[in-house]
This record gives C-alpha cells, structure tokens and sequence, in this order.
C-alpha cells in the first residue's frame, strides 16, 4: 500500500492503466504521487492521481492502492489504427503465412481467413475499414481447455492492427462464459493475456511456434490456469466465475440424452433452407439491398418485419423447449424484466444460434442500420414466455443491445401485441407509434433503444426467440 509512504511502482508521468470496475481499464497519465484530497483523515493518502485519456473520459481519478489488479504499466496499444508502425502489406502476409499453422494447432476447430471488421473505432470515432487501414479479425474455434470449467466449444475473435506482429492482438470470447480474466466484453485482459504470452516465450520448446498459435495457447493457459497469473488473478473471483461456468455445463451435459431435435444443437445441420422462409432464402442467397427490401415491411420509423422461419422449424424449435421445460433442469431467468422462459445459449444451442447471428441476421442488420449492424461482437439469445398465469405482458423499456430481433415461434394466443414508441432520450420517447401483431414465424427488427412493451396475452401462451445483438465498438460512439 501507498499510504505508509513506503516506495511507489510508477513515478509522475508514467503511462499507466486503471482498474474501472465494470468498465474494465482506462488508460491515462499519472499527475501525482501520495495524493490526498482535503476531506480525508490526517495520514491518509493514495498512492497515484491520474489524469485519463480523453478517449475514457478525461477525469482525473486516483488510484486507491498501489496493487497489479488496481493499477498497471500501460500496455502496447490495440487500437484500431495504430499510432505507429503501420504496414498492411506486412500484416496480411504475417496472417496468410501463420493462419495454416494454426489450423493444425492441437484443439483448434476452425479458423477463418482474416476479414476487414465491418466497422471499427479510433479512439471515441466509428470509421469503416479498409484495405490500407484495417483492422481484421481471424474467427476461431477451440475446444477449451481440458479438465476444466471450460471444456468446450469456444468462440474466438481475434483483432489485429495493421501493425501486427509488432503489435499484440486483441483477444475477445464471443461465446458466454464466466471468467475472471474475461472482461463482461468478452475481452480477454491484457496483462493477462501479456504474462501468459510471457510465460510461453518463456518455454524454449515454444520458439518455433506462430504469433497466432501462441496467441491460442495463451487463452488457453489463461482459461484452464489462471493461478499462473496470481499477480493479476484475484483467485477468490477466479473460483467463484468457474463454479457458475461449471453449473451452466452440467446442465448442458445432462440435457444432451434428451434434446428432441438434435439438429438444433448441431451448426452444420441447424438453419439450412428448408428451415427457412422460401422468400427470406432468395433474399439470402442474392444478398442485394433490392432483395432484402423486397421482404421488409417498415412497420414505423426503424421498425421492421419479415418472414424468416417455416411454421414446421418453429414447431420443432417449440418442441425441443417443451421438452427442456420438462427436464426440470435449471434454467436461468432470460433477463431481468422475464421470470419464465430460458437462455437459450446456456442449453446447448449457442453453437447453432451463432450461425444464425453471423450468417443469416447480420446481412440484415447491416441492410437496415448501416454501422451499428455492420458488425456484431456477440449474442444474447433467449426465448420468452407468455402466458395466462405466468408472466402476462411488459411494461416499456428499451433492450440491452444494439439490434434486436424478435422471432414469433408460437403457439396458439389472442392479444399480446407489441407496443412501440420513441427512441429512449428523444422528444417522443414516450409516444405511441406502432401496435404490432404476432405472426407465426415472422420477426420484428429494431434497434435496443427503441422504447417498446408487451401487451398482456388473454389466452393461450406465446414464445417468442429474442437476439441482443451487440457491437461494441458503436457503443464508445455518442451517435449511437
């Protein structure tokens, strides 16, 4: 601790980043040592004041001790557009030449060729890529580490810069998980990510391996081993994020002898076209903005429908929730306003429904809300309930997510109608615009702050399939 006087890490002027709780880190500049404020009891002090970056807010804060999981040296940037260095040339060959390798590496799945992000930040700026620009991601999949809370199918995206290799990669978990070392994000923390790079560097048997290889292997020790990062790692938090992440997979496993439909859990088998709406697959298959506005119906402003499943894949998908219903397995709450209904990720589906997301829903997204729809980071997906004894309707809120969409799968009901009005902070945010009917295998797609409530359902029972979708990088933007 600082406030013995005793010696300090960090002196004036020193890059640093701060520990902000939820938020994760924000990097700024330290202005004083043993800061105290006016207030505070005679002797006591805090070990740094910093002054934050205008990127994360500009405020000047203090650092209350003088701990690695407070306050740490700031690390080599990831931004988007790098402030030095840069050589797309240098980076997609560095990619091209070691993404063959990864895709040999031991408990690696599948690994994608690396794509422009469809829209990226610069600081507190969206901009969109290009060529000379970046940044890229490498999409893999692994199984997670074995003998762990985290052995199974994982999701990863994988950011680089077009200063890469010079630069570190950003490492984000797009498959839900709890984690101490993963931030609510999905980002993997830096330090950490940066001391398991350390340790393996550290392994002379790991000279010949890729960046990227490398950069897998550290996930890995990061997942299965954290108490190897002691210094970063609060192990009490450690503990307690892998007994949830434990008690999510065991319903999983449980629930696998008894999944109806075993297609709905598979990606290669899940929402192939005979799932689909004739007319949505045309608009699929041409991906034209003619052809997705043939199939659209701007319901109000931002507001829009249109077919997307067949009435035989919303009855199985039913089904298959009728008979995990049935199990008596636990399921956690979708969200905070819906007491009854399931997280359909935490079941066994997130596999199947991440191809639903990133295939099919994104090509709308980016056709209606250019932008924020131009790219998804990850999913929320869950299934609502409503019915005569249980949950009956909601009140008007706003979504926590970037895009929303609304699938009706059923059953049979009378009233539940879907109320709209303005956009959370605009001057009509409290108006009526729009009362929208339940169809059968339609959905409604709108953006998460677009004010909206469910009427109460008079007979019968309704479920609905709902997609958060979120792109992190529109959320650091004030105009979304």
């Amino acid at each position: 601790m600082a406030s013995d006087g005793g010696s300090l890490r960090f002196a004036v002027g020193a890059r640093v980043s701060c520990n902000m709780g939820r938020e994760g880190w924000a990097s700024g500049e330290i202005v004083a040592t043993q800061y105290r404020e006016d207030h505070w009891p005679l002797g006591k002090t805090a070990p740094y004041q910093v002054k934050l970056d205008l990127a994360f807010g500009g405020a000047l804060i203090y650092a209350p001790a003088d701990f690695p999981r407070v306050i740490r040296a700031e690390l080599p940037s990831t931004f988007s557009i790098p402030e030095e260095d840069s050589n797309p040339e240098r980076t997609l060959e560095a990619l091209h030449k070691e993404i063959p390798r990864l895709r040999d590496e031991p408990g690696v799945i599948r690994v994608s060729e690396p794509e422009l992000m469809g829209v990226a930040e610069d600081g507190t700026e969206l901009f969109v890529p290009r060529g000379d620009t970046g940044p890229w991601l490498v999409s893999v999949v692994i199984q997670g580490p074995a003998d762990s809370a985290y052995e199974r199918r994982l999701r990863l995206q994988v950011k680089v810069n077009s200063a890469y290799p010079l630069t570190p990669p950003e490492v984000r978990v797009q498959s839900w998980l709890h984690h101490a070392l993963v931030k609510q994000d999905g980002v993997v923390d830096e330090a950490a990510f940066a001391e398991a790079l350390s340790k393996l560097e550290e392994d002379k048997s790991d000279d010949n391996a890729s960046r990227l290889c490398r950069t897998i292997r550290a996930v890995l020790l990061l997942l299965g081993h954290p108490e190897q990062l002691s210094e970063i790692a609060d192990m009490d938090d450690v503990e307690d994020a892998a007994k949830a992440n434990a008690k999510c997979l065991k319903t999983i496993s449980e629930y696998g002898s008894l999944r109806r439909h075993q297609f709905l859990f598979n990606e290669e088998e899940a929402f192939s076209k005979d799932m689909f709406n004739p007319r949505f697959w045309t608009a699929y298959a041409l991906n034209t903005a003619d052809a997705w506005s043939s199939i659209l119906t701007e319901e109000a402003s931002e507001v829009y429908s249109f077919p997307i499943f067949t009435e035989g894949f919303c009855k199985d998908f039913v089904e298959e929730l009728d008979s995990f219903h049935a199990s008596g397995l636990p399921a956690r709450r979708p969200n905070s306003m819906n007491n009854y209904g399931v997280v359909v990720n935490e079941i066994g589906m997130e596999p199947a429904l991440d191809r639903l997301v990133h295939s099919f829903l994104q090509l709308v997204a980016h056709h209606l809300f250019p932008g924020v729809g131009s790219h998804f980071d990850r999913h929320h997906t869950f299934v609502v309930r409503y019915k005569v004894g249980e949950d009956l309707g909601l009140d008007m809120h706003t979504d926590d997510s970037d895009v929303t969409f609304n699938i009706c799968l059923g059953k049979d009901f009378k009233g539940a109608g879907l109320q709209f009005c303005g956009n959370q902070g605009a001057a009509n945010h409290r108006h009526a615009s729009l009362l929208y009917q339940h169809k059968l295998g339609h959905c409604v797609v709108h953006r998460g702050h677009r004010r909206h409530g469910a009427d109460d359902i008079t007979e019968g029972e309704r479920l609905n399939l709902i997609v958060w979708t979120r792109a992190l990088p529109s959320r650091w933007n004030p105009r979304f």
